[in-house]
């Protein structure tokens, strides 16, 4: 069975449900403001249990997290000069999701895979 497109879309929903619910819980729109590591553990988690549980190829779920960042801040927040550098930094933080995935590949028993 495919599960890429199940796969890239919750990863872009978790990702686009980190930017809304940042000014929530932390009083700061952009979530890296509130402390990285806050930001990269919810991606490194986000990683891990996709990871366990839908065993996707590496590239997905950090794709999919990119992907519903931007999609929140382009649609959702005003945009400013240092947007291209957001996007780059997003795709930076992101690889945490694919530490993640990786992670709960290695806990993963060999015949469930």
């Amino acid at each position: 069975m495919n599960r890429t497109p199940a796969v890239l879309a919750l990863s872009a929903i978790c990702g686009a449900l980190l930017w809304f619910l940042s000014p929530l819980l932390t009083h700061k729109v952009e979530p890296w403001d509130a402390g990285i590591l806050p930001y990269v553990s919810f991606q490194f988690g986000i990683g891990f249990i996709l990871g366990k549980f839908f065993k996707p190829p590496l590239w997905q779920v950090p794709a999919g997290l990119v992907a519903g960042q931007a999609a929140y801040l382009l649609f959702f927040l005003e945009k400013g000069s240092l947007l291209p550098l957001g996007l780059i930094v997003l795709g930076f933080f992101s690889l945490s999701a694919l530490f993640g995935v990786l992670i709960a590949g290695y806990f993963t028993p060999r015949n469930s895979r």
